[in-house]
């Protein structure tokens, strides 16, 4: 069947949808079953996901075989390990479990499933989790060896919404804490800035790439120490920051050379 949606879920998260999915897990289900299963699925069903902690090697790729014969629903597969990984899905999410310390669920099982990712037509979606404690043992505290959260540790299991005036950045700061936000903002919402240029009194400039220069300088921070063609260098509190990729309010995203080519910066604050 042609997939209903193409959104996969990170376009869905930049366009800000509301999403809802369904877990079934291959170890629990038959694939006879699920015509009865998948008619009590809720209206508001966009993703079905498929995996769970303790699936036998071959018992994943018949249950999406049959999922998309039945459904137009995409089929994400939520892995427990990298035997689970099958390419008949349409993405995967490439799990690691951060809540635990266990390095077999943070890396190692990224590493075995290298072989069967190189030549794959999944959308590959890095995914961090947590495993919180519901009151009960589940099999992923066993499989993983990981002591759930408590409910109640809310400054650990919580994350609060980034909003648009974090992204203001302080120029005050130094060039590497800049450059990890810059990273950490891009795609959204985007670290911005206040520019300066000779073409223009004030206006915003997003910053989606750039790159610390271990340079020092006595500049004040936010001061354009330098530019020409392909490179514009910017002072921070502590070091200097080059920038790669910028996009001016109601423009495109464009490369610091074809910026320089119609504004010259004069400061950023």
């Amino acid at each position: 069947m042609k997939p209903q949606r193409s959104n996969t879920l990170y376009k869905a998260f930049l366009e800000g949808q509301e999403l809802f999915a369904i877990l079934i897990d291959p170890d629990k289900t038959q694939p006879k079953q699920l015509p009865q299963h998948l008619k009590k699925l809720p209206n508001q069903t966009t993703h079905i996901f498929v995996g769970g902690s303790t699936v036998q090697k071959d018992q994943t790729e018949p249950l999406v075989k049959a999922l998309k014969q039945h459904t137009t629903l995409p089929v994400f597969l939520f892995p427990g390990d990298a035997s689970q990984i099958t390419n008949t899905a349409d993405a995967l999410l490439f799990l690691s479990l951060l809540s635990g310390r266990n390095p077999e669920f943070l890396i190692e099982q990224h590493v075995k499933a290298i072989p069967k990712l190189i030549s794959t037509n999944l959308e590959i979606i890095p995914t961090a989790y947590l495993l919180i404690d519901g009151g009960i043992k589940t099999a992923v505290q066993r499989v993983s060896n990981t002591k759930p959260m408590a409910q109640n540790n809310i400054d650990a299991i919580y994350a609060k919404k980034i909003t648009k005036s974090e992204s203001q950045i302080d120029w005050n700061q130094s060039a590497e804490t800049i450059s990890r936000i810059i990273r950490a903002f891009n795609p959204r919402p985007i670290a911005q800035t206040n520019a300066k240029a000779k073409q223009f009194e004030n206006n915003v400039l997003r910053i989606t790439e750039a790159e610390v220069i271990q340079d020092k300088t006595i500049q004040s921070p936010g001061t354009i120490i330098e530019y020409g063609k392909g490179f514009c260098y910017v002072a921070t509190a502590n070091g200097v920051l080059s920038l790669k990729k910028v996009q001016l309010a109601g423009k495109k995203e464009v490369s610091i050379k074809d910026f320089n080519n119609a504004y010259q910066l004069i400061e950023l604050s």
